[in-house]
């Protein structure tokens, strides 16, 4: 009696770490409001981001806490889009083959479906400005001169 309840607990401590490492493993990333495609969106703005992650990743997280106020910043004007690389679902995984995927932190900069930058590491906030300034191009050198032009103005030294 007492060697069939050593036997079962034995056997307790090996298969449930067995299925909770299959459980883990096969559920599905979280959805986020940013990884769900909107395409009126994107058909509207010329300018996206792609942001390919995994939850895991300590890489991708320190590239979402440098991003993300340049996210809301320039909402206006580019479409970021976040993709877990682990989530199942058919657009993700489509992504995932067209743009070969191997490596995250991914980032794809694309104006007018064209990939205009491609890189796969993690940059500081400023390094990631100045892409998104080369991204969108003259017009926003436009809007930031305008800026510019108005800050002048008011503080009365316009030359």
């Amino acid at each position: 009696m007492k060697n069939q309840k050593n036997t079962i607990i034995i056997l307790a401590i090996l298969i449930l770490p067995a299925l909770l490492f299959y459980a883990l493993k096969t559920t599905q990333a979280p959805q986020t409001k940013t990884q769900t495609t909107n395409m009126q969106q994107i058909q509207e703005n010329p300018y996206q981001v792609l942001i390919f992650s995994s939850e895991l990743c300590l890489e991708c997280q320190e590239l979402e806490k440098n991003i993300k106020g340049l996210r809301e910043k320039y909402k206006d004007r580019i479409y970021f889009e976040k993709l877990f690389i682990n989530n199942k679902d058919k657009a993700t995984q489509d992504k995932v083959k067209k743009y070969k995927i191997r490596v995250v932190p991914t980032t794809i900069f694309i104006k007018n479906g064209e990939v205009i930058l491609r890189f796969e590491e993690n940059k500081t906030t400023e390094e990631l400005e100045k892409d998104l300034k080369n991204l969108i191009g003259a017009e926003g050198s436009k809007e930031e001169n305008a800026q510019k032009e108005g800050a002048k103005k008011e503080s009365g030294k316009e030359e």
